[in-house]
């Protein structure tokens, strides 16, 4: 599969798209970053909590770029012709969807890497003091950040093999994490029974800096839940992905 891998990143990097979405990001992050630092007028000492904060207020417009992403990649490979190749080169359909929806976590994680890099040293110049255990901590945070990004695609991608075409999945998938966020957000609001599980959950707890054990435990529990919802997602796809025309 790590063949296929690779193919799927020589081409997504020979694109001008994701060099535009690559400089969006840099741009955003850049902004975003000095918004929740510089203009923000509150003075700051935590580094962690800086960079969290970095990481809040640019959530929304990252969820976006990553389903672009997702549309992007997934219909070029329909435009092209690309699945028809792979499996007639040999390749189980599972094998080529696993190898897409890596190359697609792949190059979401350069963007949220690229993101987080500039916001890092932003949020570093600007608190000034700050330990080793810190940065362990915002290494750790950023992991989750990419963990969770990448988890939230798996309904884009599945929604990208039954769109097919480019222009239709991109656009589709341009707003359904931010939809889906935002609607849990509202759900949880609205009834009481479920506001306790939403502040347990992971876009939640990763911006709470680890408060004790009792937080790594929820953290533990809800990420296990995240990766099960993901691989049903998965299989789902894989199910609709049998059944597709390729040629």
């Amino acid at each position: 599969m790590h063949k296929l891998v690779r193919y799927d990143l020589y081409r997504a990097f020979r694109q001008v798209s994701t060099y535009v979405l690559l400089a969006i990001t840099l741009v955003f992050a850049l902004i975003s970053a000095l918004d929740a630092t510089f203009f923000s007028g509150e003075l700051g000492s935590d580094l962690v909590l800086t960079f969290g904060n970095t990481l809040a207020s640019g959530k929304d417009i990252l969820l976006m770029l990553s389903g672009c992403i997702c549309g992007m990649m997934i219909g070029e490979d329909f435009s092209i012709g690309s699945y028809s190749l792979g499996v007639s080169s040999g390749y189980s359909r599972w094998k080529v969807l696993g190898g897409r929806t890596v190359s697609c976590f792949i190059v979401i994680a350069l963007m949220l890497a690229e993101y987080m890099l500039v916001s890092a040293v932003l949020s570093m110049i600007y608190v000034k003091v700050f330990g080793f255990a810190d940065v362990i901590r915002m290494i750790v945070l950023s992991c989750l950040h990419v963990f969770h990004f990448c988890g939230l695609n798996m309904l884009c991608i599945l929604l990208c093999f039954v769109l097919k075409k480019k222009v239709n999945a991109t656009a589709v998938c341009l707003f359904v994490n931010l939809i889906l966020l935002s609607l849990m957000g509202l759900l949880c609001s609205k009834v009481d029974l479920l506001t306790p599980l939403y502040l347990k959950s992971v876009p939640v707890i990763m911006y709470t800096m680890f408060g004790g054990t009792e937080k790594a435990l929820t953290l533990l529990g809800s990420t296990l839940i995240h990766l099960i919802i993901a691989a049903a997602i998965f299989f789902a796809a894989g199910k609709i992905f049998e059944k597709e025309e390729l040629a």
